[in-house]
């Protein structure tokens, strides 16, 4: 590399200051093949890809358990703050919401999440789907 003819003006040394080593050599590489602004330009969108790249929302976390209560399968799928219960008995979901209802949690049911029949076969689907949001936690309930 020859750096002697090499002009770098005050706003590309700000960014040339502001970089990590292998950034500075890379940058000082592509100056003196795109020019110095160009360089800067590359490297400031890195820097922006980087910072969009760490501030992304954290994954969502998605949990599906079948419990089997006899001959009746209960299947509980949980998405960040909302509980999706399905069934083939009514029952089955009632006492599973109250049993949680009784260890602390407080639910509230959203009736605007219905199933979706396009998704899986109506032969699959479970004849009852229940949505409740966690709004909060509590002491567990004695029954005394």
């Amino acid at each position: 590399m020859i750096l002697k003819n090499l002009v770098i003006q005050e706003n590309d040394f700000d960014v040339f200051l502001g970089l990590t080593p292998t950034n500075k050599i890379e940058f000082l590489w592509d100056a003196l093949h795109i020019g110095a602004h160009n360089s800067g330009v590359k490297q400031m969108s890195k820097q922006h890809a980087d910072n969009v790249y760490d501030t992304e929302l954290p994954p969502v976390i998605v949990s599906v358990s079948e419990l089997r209560l006899g001959p009746h399968i209960l299947t509980v799928m949980s998405v960040e703050r909302l509980l999706v219960l399905s069934s083939d008995n009514l029952t089955v979901i009632r006492k599973f919401v109250n049993h949680l209802w009784s260890c602390g949690q407080i639910m509230r049911r959203r009736k605007d999440i219905r199933k979706d029949t396009s998704v899986v076969l109506p032969t699959d689907l479970p004849k009852y789907f229940i949505a409740y949001q966690i709004i909060g936690q509590m002491q567990p309930i004695c029954e005394n």
